[in-house]
């Protein structure tokens, strides 16, 4: 959705300026542009001047549940008169809100008098004001040293010090605004549409639809995953160097047999692994006569031979006889020295 606020509508030789208390909205969605009526704030608030504006600049911002969006408006000329004021209009309620900020002295005591100046908004919290014309600069020209000015969109002042944040901080919505279209600095606005007559269709697309806000909750940041010792590091390595190893080995194994099997195959022969031993056919050993060492004792040359007769072992009524075998002269010998 675009709001027009103010300007000039030029034809050949007729300069009109529209009204601020009406409002040009046009909806992208459709193509199609609405007029609707403003009102002002129901505590006591007046309106701007019946009688336009032009020169100005403008800024929104929208609640964190988007109930609400507040433009902005500042300076600007209305004739001979050159305005240094700040407004808000919110909606959806079409309502003015202001001045929040007089026309005056900023806080270096430059004058808040201009017109045909820039504006931009910067995190959500403050109104950048560059370039324009200072009315109270020489000839009324522009003025290369009016350098830049910073308004506060929450605390609604002129400010020297800008906050820096790395995150996205969400805009609040200040007092002066949901004192007047309800709820809180977070959103919450119960004036959801205009006080004055709304097109039907207008009235479809700024139906409200807010966004559910929650309060975040701390969740406790995931332990660090432990870290490997260097034993465990070098342990992996080495063990999967040896599988590396033990399946080249494989590999090469598995093709220095597939050669030998098709190499096999090639001379008409069948392979059969590995080759079978050759049967060792066993030979009797030469016997040999052993020959004593000179000077040793040969206990067979004493042997004499004794011829015995089988002898039937008598009844136990017969008287036992027992021989003896004869005696033997043994000899001693001494081994030589």
């Amino acid at each position: 959705m675009l709001v027009l606020i103010g300007g000039e509508v030029s034809e050949s030789t007729i300069h009109d300026k529209p009204s601020l208390h009406t409002i040009n909205v046009y909806d992208i969605a459709s193509s199609t542009w609405f007029t609707q009526e403003t009102s002002p704030a129901s505590n006591g608030n007046s309106t701007p001047s019946d009688s336009g504006r032009t020169g100005h600049c403008a800024v929104a911002a929208s609640a964190r549940d988007n109930s609400s969006h507040n433009i902005y408006m500042y300076g600007g000329q209305t004739g001979p008169t050159v305005h240094g004021d700040m407004w808000i209009l919110s909606l959806p309620s079409f309502t003015w809100i202001g001045p929040v900020s007089m026309g005056g002295m900023d806080v270096v005591g430059r004058s808040t008098k201009l017109d045909l100046h820039r504006c931009a908004v910067m995190q959500n919290r403050y109104m950048v004001v560059y370039q324009g014309r200072d009315w109270d600069a020489p000839e009324e020209q522009c003025n290369p040293h009016n350098g830049v000015r910073l308004f506060d969109l929450q605390a609604i002042e002129w400010t020297t010090r800008y906050e820096f944040s790395n995150d996205q901080v969400p805009y609040k919505v200040p007092k002066v605004v949901y004192d007047v279209v309800g709820g809180d600095e977070n959103g919450g606005t119960t004036l959801t549409l205009p006080q004055a007559h709304v097109d039907p269709t207008l009235k479809e697309i700024l139906a409200p639809q807010t966004t559910t806000t929650s309060t975040p909750t701390e969740v406790p940041e995931p332990s660090p995953d432990p870290v490997p010792s260097v034993g465990v590091i070098v342990g992996s390595i080495l063990g999967g160097l040896i599988a590396l190893g033990v399946l080249i080995l494989l590999v090469v194994y598995l093709r220095r047999r597939s050669k030998r099997r098709a190499r096999a195959e090639s001379d008409g022969t069948e392979y059969r692994g590995k080759p079978e031993l050759e049967a060792v056919v066993p030979q009797e050993l030469a016997s040999r006569q052993v020959q004593p060492l000179p000077g040793f004792y040969n206990p067979a040359q004493d042997i004499v031979p004794v011829n015995f007769e089988p002898v039937e072992f008598p009844h136990e009524d017969v008287p036992r006889v027992y021989h003896e075998l004869p005696g033997a002269r043994h000899s001693v010998a001494e081994l030589q020295q």
